[in-house]
């Protein structure tokens, strides 16, 4: 067994809690390797980008915002519905608040980006303040925030509620109808549900 010092207290591990200890070291290493990786990629390839002519980061970010207030307006309605977070463990919020981050930056930078709504979304609620805490600027993102449900903000004639579980595929999107996506991540399995 060893024995370290930590904040002036002794600390008894195990061999496997050493291991295990080592792993979660190394897996940790590895991924901010990944990361600067990924951002060394993501460095070349905007340089490439701006040496065919691109615009400036200053410029696309404008240029991107334009097109999130454009779509205020004008957008088709794509809403994620936040009711389910009674439903969901610590892990499943936070997996769903890193959906809802990769969800806004892929809309941000498509050429024509969707109206974006987070609808019964509470803000004394836990998702709102992983969102808070864990993204950065969010509450500055360019969408419609409701605390208010479908049934409250939409005719049920204009609502599709999208599925992955439906036999029914959607070839066309209508501008007249908005789109429903459940903010639910179902990791673990429960029962009786």
């Amino acid at each position: 067994m060893d024995t370290s010092q930590d904040n002036g207290e002794a600390c008894f591990m195990s061999k496997n809690q050493m291991r295990k200890q080592a792993k979660y070291i190394k897996t940790i290493e590895k991924k901010k390797q990944n990361r600067k990786f990924e951002q060394e990629k993501h460095r070349e390839k905007f340089k490439i980008y701006r040496q065919e002519g691109g615009l400036p980061k200053a410029d696309l970010r404008n240029l991107q915002l334009t097109r999130l207030k454009d779509s205020l307006e004008k957008g088709l309605k794509v809403c994620v519905d936040l009711q389910f977070e009674e439903l969901m463990n610590e892990k499943e919020l936070n997996h769903l608040t890193n959906q809802i981050k990769r969800v806004y930056s892929s809309n941000k930078a498509s050429e024509t980006p969707f109206h974006l709504h987070y609808i019964n979304f509470r803000k004394d609620g836990k998702t709102y303040k992983l969102c808070c805490d864990k993204i950065d600027g969010f509450e500055n993102y360019v969408a419609t925030f409701e605390e208010r449900g479908v049934t409250d903000l939409f005719n049920a004639s204009e609502v599709v509620y999208l599925s992955p579980d439906s036999e029914n595929v959607i070839q066309t999107l209508d501008p007249s109808k908005s789109y429903i996506i459940g903010g639910l991540v179902d990791d673990s399995v429960k029962k009786n549900t």
